[in-house]
């Protein structure tokens, strides 16, 4: 009995080391996507945040180049009047969650923007989806709307915890 009892423990040991190695690879690969989309953003590469954004949401927008002249559009708007993205700097990502055929997980992320007269520090997440369980994943902007995500990916899990949104934080310029 004893024995048995030492089998299963081990057993069950190796499968709880297996599944940390898989969860650390995992948050890994997602981590890893995510500081290449905020990169790409704030270099301005939009061809690589559409490569890894939903297909959904990049079809919504009517397809790659429209979504592609949109997010150049937005950027040249930004930087007129004298807003540009500085740095990101990803945090780890929660558990996913299975929803129909689909893994789904949140990433949050600290983004700090130079704007006009100072600094904008703020938090934001993206929603990762994958459609073959944590192998490959698509991003998509986290928002407050829920219904709106609800229409743009009907099976999102009601167990997926959205990270609430906090207050920007404005650190004006030193004066000389």
């Amino acid at each position: 009995m004893r024995a048995s009892l030492s089998v299963i423990a081990i057993l069950l040991t190796c499968c709880l080391t297996l599944q940390a190695a898989d969860n650390a690879a995992l948050n890994a690969k997602v981590k890893e996507d995510v500081n290449k989309i905020n990169n790409a953003i704030i270099e301005g590469k939009f061809e690589t945040v559409v490569d890894l954004m939903y297909p959904p949401a990049v079809q919504a927008a009517g397809g790659r180049e429209p979504m592609l002249r949109l997010m150049e559009t937005g950027k040249q708007n930004m930087n007129k009047q004298g807003f540009s993205f500085q740095n990101a700097t990803v945090a780890e990502p929660s558990a996913p969650i299975a929803g129909g055929e689909k893994w789904f997980l949140t990433v949050p992320f600290d983004l700090t923007m130079k704007v006009p007269g100072g600094t904008l520090k703020s938090q934001s997440y993206l929603i990762g989806i994958s459609n073959d369980q944590g192998q490959n994943w698509s991003y998509l902007n986290g928002t407050e709307d829920v219904q709106g995500l609800k229409k743009l990916v009907p099976d999102l899990p009601e167990t997926l915890k959205l990270p609430a949104r906090k207050q920007p934080q404005f650190t004006p310029d030193a004066k000389e």
